[in-house]
C-alpha cells in the first residue's frame, strides 16, 4: 500500500559529512526538520507572514516532545537549552537559517531546494555538484545571522516565550494543582495576594508536559512540600515547585526521623517508678527520672 504521507530525499553523502560523524541527536534533529519542512510549492499562509518551501516554525517545546525517546524503562527528552544549542550547530554548518520574527521558531533549511530534487542526483551532474558547493560557501554569510538569532531563542527560552500561549480550563489538572497550592500556602498567610492561576498552570503543564509527572505525582509532591517546615516556606509558586521537583522527590522518599523514645524507668538505683523528666549528670549525659527524684538533684547512679 502507498505511503501517503510522501517522502524526503537523503544523499548518501551525508556519510561522509561532519553532521553524520557528529553527536547522533544533532542528526536526530536535522532530520526531525527535513521530514518537517513545509514541502510545497506553494508557501503556506498565515496571518502576517508566509511559510516558504524549505521552512518551518514550531517551537522548542515542540522539538522537544515529538523527537523524545525511550531509555530504561522511561521517556526522554532533550531540554530546550539543548535543542537552542543543536539549532546553533546546524547555523554554524550552514545546514539552518534561523529567522528573526515574532511568530515563533523560525527555521530556513539551507539547499533544501536542491538535495529535494531527484535532479541533483545523477550521475553525471558535475555541474549541478559545484554550483552547489558554491551556495554552500554562501551560506557562510548566514552564521553570523544565526547567532544573533539563537541569543534570541536562548533569551526567549529563559522566560518561556517560545511556548504558544493555552487557556486552561477551571477543572484541568493544571489549574486544579495551582489552586492547591495556593490554597495550602493561604492557610499560613490569610492575606496572601492571589497570583495570576493561568500563569502557575503553565509551570504545572510543563511538569506533567515536558518532566513527565502525572497530576497524582505532583499533587503529592506538593503536599509534601507545604507540611515540611523547611520547603513550606520555599515552595511559593508553581515555577520554584518545578525547578526544584527532583530535590523534592529524593527527600520526600527518605526514611522519616525517628520518633522520640518512650520514657523509662527511673535511673535511680533501687527505683522502679516510671521516668517523667530528663536529668544530665556531671558529664551532661542525659537520663530518665520519676518525679521523686528529679526534685533531689542527688547524685545520679
Amino acid at each position: 500500500m502507498p505511503e501517503k504521507r510522501g517522502y524526503i530525499l537523503i544523499a548518501r553523502a551525508i556519510e561522509e559529512s561532519a553532521l553524520w560523524r557528529d553527536d547522533p541527536h544533532t542528526i536526530k534533529l536535522f532530520l526531525w526538520l527535513v521530514l518537517n519542512a513545509h514541502h510545497d510549492r506553494s508557501p503556506k499562509k498565515y496571518d502576517g507572514f508566509e511559510v516558504q518551501r524549505g521552512e518551518l516554525v514550531t517551537s522548542l517545546a515542540k522539538i522537544s516532545e515529538k523527537c523524545e525517546w525511550f531509555e530504561q524503562k522511561g521517556t526522554r527528552a532533550w531540554s530546550r537549552a539543548k535543542v537552542c544549542r543543536m539549532l546553533e550547530k546546524l547555523g554554524r554548518q550552514g545546514r539552518i537559517k534561523l529567522i528573526a520574527d515574532t511568530y515563533g521558531t523560525h527555521i530556513r533549511l539551507c539547499n533544501y531546494e536542491s538535495y529535494q530534487d531527484p535532479k541533483w542526483y545523477k550521475a553525471d551532474n558535475d555541474e549541478t555538484v559545484a554550483d552547489n558547493s558554491e551556495t554552500v560557501a554562501d551560506n557562510s554569510e548566514t552564521v553570523a545571522d544565526n547567532s544573533e538569532t539563537v541569543a534570541r531563542i536562548y533569551n526567549n527560552v529563559k522566560h518561556g516565550k517560545n511556548e504558544k500561549k493555552k487557556d486552561f480550563r477551571p477543572t484541568s489538572d493544571e489549574v486544579r494543582l495551582s489552586t492547591l497550592l495556593f490554597d495550602l500556602i493561604r492557610q499560613r498567610k490569610s492575606n496572601l495576594r492571589k497570583p495570576n492561576i493561568q500563569k502557575w498552570s503553565v509551570h504545572i503543564d510543563r511538569l506533567i508536559r515536558l518532566d513527565k509527572r502525572s497530576p497524582p505525582q505532583i499533587e503529592a509532591v506538593i503536599r509534601w512540600s507545604q507540611a515540611d517546615d523547611f520547603w513550606q516556606n520555599n515552595i511559593l509558586s508553581t515555577e520554584k515547585l518545578r525547578t526544584q521537583i527532583d530535590r523534592l522527590e529524593l527527600q520526600m522518599q527518605q526514611k522519616p526521623k525517628p520518633k522520640a523514645k518512650t520514657p523509662k524507668t527511673c535511673h535511680r538505683m533501687g527505683c522502679r517508678k516510671m521516668g517523667t523528666a530528663w536529668a544530665k549528670d556531671s558529664t551532661d549525659q542525659v537520663y530518665w527520672m520519676c518525679d521523686e527524684h528529679k526534685h533531689k538533684g542527688a547524685t545520679l547512679a
